[in-house]
């Protein structure tokens, strides 16, 4: 078997070659790369804890002896029929009997959010006695963190400039903070997240038209004004008309053809 000359890589200043039966190796110098990936960690890190002290202040208020409270008292009312949809599965509540007896009262609630905290319970219930009550209370800083992952991995996937003071805003804005915090299981929270996804696609959408991006910010546009129908609503027209402004000369070159 004929051995191949050995030739030379030059890969961050170091050089590695080897030549075994035939076969060419190069090993690329992991130094860069293994930096990269500390970074990224401590960067996560950072940011999950700046979001988590920031929307866990109140925990002194939150656990109580053993006992779980809430910090609004609609959060008592959505926690209710977060209750009867876990003894009936596929509930879906559209009018509370319990609430402003006898005429009852229609909740701005939506299903998504009171499933989503069943379906978080079902994941603590080995290892707490209140799971329903606990998914409640840690629901929404459990989404501002996965709100606060995306941002990260989206902002470096697209290069974004000074994305860290969009992350520091994210984890540290005093109305953010409110809309996620500990023992608020309120619509918001989900609504934040969702809306978030929607306007970082279709930011994306805008410098590169993909599928993936396309059908990333549908589901979130779907399920944030399935969540609610006003706050999504003037937003999502506000994405639309800020794309036809920006894609203008585009529209009235298609207009004129």
């Amino acid at each position: 078997m004929r051995t191949l000359p050995r030739r030379s890589y030059r890969e961050g200043g170091l050089n590695f070659i080897f030549s075994i039966s035939g076969r060419r190796f190069a090993i690329v110098d992991p130094v860069p790369r293994l930096a990269r990936v500390v970074l990224g960690f401590l960067e996560i890190l950072i940011l999950s804890a700046l979001v988590l002290a920031t929307r866990c202040a109140n925990y002194q208020d939150v656990f109580v002896d053993r006992n779980i409270y809430f910090t609004d008292a609609d959060c008592y009312a959505r926690m209710t029929h977060v209750g009867m949809c876990a003894e009936h599965p596929g509930l879906i509540i559209r009018h509370h009997g319990f609430e402003n007896f006898p005429q009852g009262t229609t909740p701005h609630a939506t299903t998504p959010l009171d499933y989503l905290i069943v379906s978080l319970s079902i994941l603590l219930k080995p290892f707490t006695a209140q799971p329903i009550d606990l998914a409640g209370a840690v629901v929404s800083p459990f989404l501002g963190l996965l709100g606060a992952w995306f941002l990260w991995c989206w902002s470096r996937r697209v290069g974004l400039r000074y994305r860290w003071v969009m992350l520091l805003l994210y984890a540290m804005s005093p109305i953010l903070v409110h809309g996620m915090e500990l023992g608020r299981p309120d619509h918001q929270s989900l609504l934040i997240l969702l809306i978030t996804i929607g306007i970082c696609a279709e930011w994306s959408l805008r410098t590169n038209e993909s599928q993936p991006w396309s059908v990333v910010s549908g589901i979130a546009w779907s399920f944030a004004l399935w969540v609610s129908f006003y706050e999504p609503l003037v937003l999502f027209v506000l994405v639309l008309l800020f794309g036809l402004t920006k894609d203008r000369h585009l529209l009235l070159v298609r207009t004129g053809a």
